[in-house]
C-alpha cells in the first residue's frame, strides 16, 4: 500500500483488513491505520510496515494482527499516538532498529489477553524510545529482546519477561502448570485449561511462563482433538505422558515457542503441521516417544530423542 514519488504523500483513514503485505511505502502521513484480522483468511500472516516508510501515523491500531515493522535502521521520523487493542497478537520490531514514539504509547488489554513485544531476531534486541514524559502502564505483556529508552517509561503489570530487555518495569506473573480438560478445544479457550490435573478450576490460556500438561484426564473419547487457533503462543514445558483415547493436536501451521523442552507420546497424533520454535540459549530437547512428529517443525533443537 503507497508508492514512491517527489511529492508528500498523505492519507487519512486507512483501513488494512486481513492485509499481508507491506503497508506504507513511500507513504509520508498516515492519520489513522488501523490493521485487523478478521476471520481465517492469512490469519498467519504479518503485515508489515514497509522499511521505507519514515512517515507519522498519528494513531496505530491493531486488532488480531500479527504486525512487524519491517525497518532496516532507525526511523527517520517518530510515531505519533500509538494504541494497541486487547487483541493484538503480536507487534515485532527489526532487529537492531529504532521505533520512536512522540506522544503517547497505550494498551488496552484484558484479564485473558497476552500481547507480545519482541524482536524479529531471538537474543537480537531492537529498541522502542519513548520520547515523550509520562508513565506508561501496560497489563498482560509478553516482552523479549526489546530496549526501551527515552524519557517515558513503562510498566508492564501482570507481564511476562521474555528475557533480554531493558529500560522497561515488569512485575512478573507467577508461573503456572496448566492441565487440559474437556477434550476437543481450541487452545485459547481458557475453560480447557485446569490449574490441577483433572481439576475443574480453570485458568487463563498458557503465557510463556507456564508448563502445560495433557494427561488421562484430558480426552473422554478417541480422536478428540486440540487446535492451536492462536500464532507465536509462548510456553515453558509441554508434556503429553499419559494420554488416552489418541488425541490429535491440530497446529494449524501455527508456531509455539518453547523456551523448555517437548515430550510426546505414541497415544497422541498430528492433525496438521506446525512448528515448535525454542527460543532459549539452553539446550532443549524433544522426547517424541516414537511419535511420528513429521508434521512439527522444529529448530534450534539440542536433543531429539525417541
Amino acid at each position: 500500500m503507497g508508492y514512491s514519488g517527489l511529492y508528500p504523500i498523505k492519507f487519512g483513514h486507512v483501513i488494512a483488513k486481513n492485509f499481508n503485505n507491506n503497508i506504507g511505502n513511500g507513504v509520508d502521513y498516515i492519520r489513522k491505520l488501523d490493521i485487523l484480522q478478521e476471520g481465517t483468511q492469512y490469519e498467519n500472516g504479518y503485515a508489515y510496515i514497509n522499511h521505507q516508510f519514515e512517515g507519522v501515523i498519528d494513531t496505530l491500531n491493531i486488532v488480531g494482527k500479527k504486525v512487524r515493522f519491517n525497518t532496516n535502521s532507525n526511523r527517520y521520523r517518530p510515531l505519533e499516538p500509538f494504541l494497541l487493542l486487547e487483541t493484538a497478537l503480536q507487534l515485532s520490531l527489526t532487529q537492531g532498529s529504532t521505533v520512536t514514539i512522540s506522544n503517547t504509547l497505550s494498551f488496552a488489554s484484558s484479564s485473558c489477553s497476552v500481547m507480545t513485544l519482541k524482536s524479529t531476531s531471538s537474543g537480537s534486541q531492537a529498541t522502542i524510545n519513548l520520547a515523550f514524559s509520562g508513565v506508561v502502564t501496560g497489563t498482560n505483556l509478553n516482552i523479549r529482546d526489546l530496549s526501551f529508552t527515552g524519557s517515558g517509561t513503562l510498566n508492564a503489570i501482570s507481564s511476562v519477561d521474555g528475557g533480554n530487555n531493558s529500560g522497561v518495569n515488569i512485575t512478573q506473573q507467577s508461573p503456572r502448570n496448566l492441565y487440559w480438560i474437556g477434550g476437543t478445544g481450541n487452545w485459547s479457550d481458557s475453560s480447557h485449561w485446569a490449574t490441577s490435573n483433572g481439576g475443574s478450576t480453570t485458568a487463563c490460556a498458557p503465557t510463556s511462563n507456564d508448563n502445560v500438561f495433557f494427561t488421562s484426564n484430558s480426552f473422554s473419547a478417541a480422536n478428540q482433538v486440540v487446535t492451536l487457533n492462536i500464532d507465536n503462543v509462548g510456553l515453558k514445558n509441554m508434556d503429553w505422558t499419559g494420554v488416552t483415547n489418541t488425541p490429535k493436536f491440530n497446529m494449524t501451521d501455527k508456531t509455539l515457542e518453547i523456551s523448555g523442552s517437548v515430550t510426546y507420546t505414541t497415544d497422541m497424533q498430528f492433525q496438521s503441521a506446525g512448528t515448535l520454535s525454542f527460543i532459549s540459549s539452553s539446550t532443549a530437547s524433544i522426547q517424541t516417544g516414537s511419535t511420528d512428529t513429521s508434521d512439527a517443525n522444529s529448530n534450534n533443537i539440542g536433543n531429539y530423542l525417541r
